[in-house]
């Protein structure tokens, strides 16, 4: 019967260490923030009165006010992403390429949309 070494614990302890912060994946992190950022900012540009929510379902909470529509949005993020945290315990590879797919689709998605929204605006100038 083999022995585990405490020195081949401590490498695999320490490799999954440098790959989080705080015990949560780096990817996981910056996905978050990406989309926190999202929400911050859209909450800033529709309590101006000019801008409003490009997004069908976070529209519809939109009219029951600016405080449902965060949660909302708060919600469809936090959930996948704490799901996530929890899967990769199970498959951390896989997970690591899902949350890069996503955020590089969000980063992606999000520079369309705006650039959609707001490419008329630009060209009228």
């Amino acid at each position: 019967m083999a022995q585990d070494s405490g020195k081949d614990r401590q490498g695999i302890v320490m490799g999954i260490a440098q790959d989080t912060i705080m015990g949560i994946a780096r990817e996981t992190i910056w996905l978050g923030l990406v989309c926190l950022a999202d929400l911050i900012l859209t909450a800033c540009l529709i309590s101006t009165g000019a801008f409003t929510e490009g997004n069908p379902l976070l529209a519809h909470y939109l009219h029951y006010g600016l405080g449902a529509m965060c949660a909302v949005k708060l919600f469809s993020f936090l959930t996948p992403l704490a799901l996530a945290e929890w899967y990769r315990r199970r498959d951390p590879a896989f997970v690591r390429g899902m949350l890069r797919g996503a955020l590089g689709v969000y980063v992606v998605a999000y520079v369309a949309g705006v650039t959609a929204v707001n490419l008329p605006l630009w060209i009228s100038w």
